[in-house]
């Protein structure tokens, strides 16, 4: 409703970043009203996260006045959990569920944080390897990934990056990027694959983000181990209609989140 009223008041001036910050300022009076609603998201951290000897939970508290409780073993946080203070070490895999609590009680999304151990995933050899990745797009609708069949193949082309270079594309499709990705220095990346519709992402034999499925944008993040160099990478995508949103962001053992880029793929 207080959206709303934004909207009403300010026509055509609409600032969403904006309203965010100031409408934490009426928590409290909403909180004293019996008022229900939304708390802030949590961030920070990596939903399916991955460490080799050790890794570490750290969560950004997004408002003052929170408390943020987890648990690690299956149950929902309440009011009695554990409270998170500061970073957390990680030595052996673990499942943690975290919410956010309001001083009244009031308590926020629930997250689940998977930390798994890896070894670091071996590269492949590639005796000339060429910038870009194989790009392949089937103009048929499908519901999932798994539908996709070559005997729909309709475009092959080398793409740049993670887009589309089809110029006429039907209202329902699917597209396939294969190639390698090269990983710079040994470590732990994160990936972001957001996507509408559905989207899986692979690296080699391995299954990392399944966002699969007819859906809005939906943003799902994983981590993987990789030791230096080339290494398998598949991402396969369907579009139901009504338009599309594709976009892979990745971070690197000692970077930030970015879009990936013509840099990292080959074929």
């Amino acid at each position: 409703m207080l959206a709303m009223a934004e909207v009403a008041w300010y026509k055509g001036a609409e600032n969403w970043t904006g309203f965010e910050k100031r409408v934490q300022k009426h928590f409290s009076l909403l909180d004293a009203m019996n008022v229900n609603y939304r708390l802030p998201d949590l961030d920070g951290f990596i939903t399916q996260s991955v460490f080799v000897d050790k890794g570490k939970l750290h969560i950004n508290k997004p408002l003052a006045g929170l408390t943020v409780r987890y648990t690690t073993d299956g149950t929902l946080p309440t009011l009695s959990s554990r409270v998170y203070t500061e970073d957390l070490t990680v030595t052996k895999p673990v499942e943690f569920k975290v919410a956010a609590f309001r001083p009244n009680g009031n308590r926020g999304d629930i997250y689940t944080i998977k930390y798994e151990q890896q070894n670091y995933l071996k590269p492949v050899q590639l005796p000339a390897a060429q910038k870009g990745l194989n790009f392949s797009y089937y103009p048929v609708a499908y519901k999932t990934v798994n539908a996709i069949q070559e005997k729909d193949l309709g475009v092959v082309s080398i793409s740049q990056a993670i887009e589309i270079p089809v110029v006429k594309k039907v209202e329902s499709f699917a597209t396939r990027h294969s190639g390698y990705f090269y990983a710079a220095e040994t470590g732990v990346y994160s990936f972001a694959l957001r996507s509408d519709d559905g989207s899986v992402l692979k690296f080699g034999s391995r299954l990392l983000i399944d966002n699969d499925g007819l859906h809005p944008s939906v943003e799902k993040t994983a981590q993987i181990a990789l030791e230096k160099g080339y290494h398998p990478f598949e991402l396969l995508f369907i579009e139901g209609g009504g338009g599309y949103t594709l976009q892979l962001q990745y971070k690197t053992p000692s970077g930030s989140l970015k879009d990936v880029d013509a840099s990292v793929f080959f074929h």
